[in-house]
């Protein structure tokens, strides 16, 4: 019964972001329309190489789902919104490399060729996250360092507001004044 329960609620997630996806209203209830008859999907390229239930799996799932849920109307069309402008600029930038490259191609090989500039673009993009970590991570202790140094020098400039030292301080100051 649990493993029907949670297929179901990974069924409607996915349901759910594919009509994000493709900024249509949440699909009615009941099972999937057979693959044929959903929307053309062939822009998106097919990826055989992305390992199943990455990044959470089944539980990041049921978190994005209750999130959608949660949000108004008006943050879930601001979500379709940014989904389909970065979907119309990617399309736009893989139009942009077919036109650079020179290629009379058909059809067929406009589309293998947008497909593989996208999976290219999605490796350079993923080395370039990794470098970005690897030099932040690099870079994090001199960081940490410098600004350890910084306040400690102005936690010796300006006395400390403990009751010990500052009666001290009031100590010093009633000295001062007695000798003048």
């Amino acid at each position: 019964m649990a493993r029907f329960l949670r297929f179901q609620l990974v069924a409607a997630g996915c349901l759910l972001l594919h009509s994000v996806a493709a900024g249509q209203p949440p699909p009615p209830d009941g099972p999937p329309p057979p693959r044929d008859e959903r929307a053309d999907d062939d822009e998106r390229p097919k990826r055989p190489d992305r390992p199943r239930g990455r990044d959470g799996g089944p539980e990041r799932l049921r978190k994005n789902f209750r999130k959608w849920h949660e949000m108004s109307p008006e943050d879930r069309e601001a979500m379709r919104e940014l989904y389909d402008r970065r979907r119309k600029e990617v399309r736009q930038e893989m139009q942009e490399a077919v036109d650079r490259s020179g290629l009379e191609l058909n059809d067929e090989q406009k589309k293998k060729f947008m497909e593989r500039y996208r999976e290219e673009r999605r490796k350079l993009e993923q080395e370039i996250r990794q470098e970005m970590e690897a030099e932040r991570k690099r870079r994090l202790p001199e960081i940490i360092g410098k600004l350890r140094a910084e306040f400690a020098a102005e936690a010796a400039a300006a006395p400390s507001a403990t009751p010990g030292h500052k009666a001290a301080a009031d100590g010093r100051e009633a000295e001062s004044d007695s000798a003048n």
